[in-house]
């Protein structure tokens, strides 16, 4: 069985302020939890592990291994609570 695709469309604003659609498509499969950033997205998939798409600038759609729950993103970033122990997880960049 095929799963729904979800597409993620953002416009990226390069150096020379030359807008480039930037257009990503994710097939969904029984994924739950999605979050998104300025431009990027993540997903749980059924196992625990994680999906994610879109920019990868920051190194915000670039998630350790490991199984999770319960997602959050912000503008550059992605945390997420591990199965193991709940300790958080964050990946990208976090401006405190």
């Amino acid at each position: 069985m095929l799963g729904r695709a979800i597409v993620l469309r953002a416009v990226a604003i390069g150096a020379a302020n030359v807008a480039d659609d930037v257009t990503t498509s994710v097939v969904c499969s029984k994924l739950s939890d999605f979050v998104f950033g300025d431009q990027h997205g993540c997903a749980l998939r059924p196992d625990g592990t994680l999906t994610c798409w879109g920019d990868d600038t920051y190194g915000q759609r670039s998630a350790p291994e490991g199984k999770y729950h319960q997602l959050t993103a912000g503008t550059w970033f992605t945390c997420a609570l591990r199965d193991s122990d709940d300790s958080e997880a964050c990946w990208g960049v976090i401006v405190r």
